[in-house]
């Protein structure tokens, strides 16, 4: 199992939705709400299906770094761990702590563009709407 959880099951109208949502001026056929015709419920998915996929992208690099810590840690706890060794480890955990940052950093860019993307396709959605709007009345 991925972690993702499950995915619904949706029977949808995307032609209704267009045209409850104003994006296509003929009247609907079947529904007399957007959300009648589960489009809205199925984008509600699949963005948070996204939203999952990128919390486990996030997740993983800190799982490892977590992993690799606490074995760190349990040498160096040991007794019998020499002075030589304990430099070593200490070399490993800088690796570790570079390569962290660079995941979190990445991570935080993703995270950046998607929402800058979001903004984006919310402006120009509501562009176009308001252009349809202007141009029937």
């Amino acid at each position: 199992r991925n972690g993702l959880g499950t995915f619904g099951c949706f029977a949808v109208s995307a032609t209704d939705c267009l045209r409850c949502e104003g994006a296509d001026h003929r009247p609907p056929e079947t529904f007399d709400n957007s959300e009648g015709t589960q489009i809205p419920a199925l984008r509600k998915q699949l963005h948070l299906q996204a939203q999952k996929r990128f919390l486990a992208f996030v997740k993983a690099p800190l799982l490892d770094l977590r992993t690799h810590l606490r074995s760190i840690m349990a040498h160096l706890s040991d007794a019998g761990t020499r002075e030589e060794k304990r430099r070593q480890s200490e070399s490993i955990v800088r690796k570790h702590s570079a390569m962290f940052k660079k995941a979190v950093v990445a991570a935080l860019e993703d995270l950046e563009a998607c929402a800058a993307d979001q903004l984006e396709n919310r402006l120009q959605m509501k562009i176009r709407k308001g252009a349809q709007d202007g141009g029937r009345g």
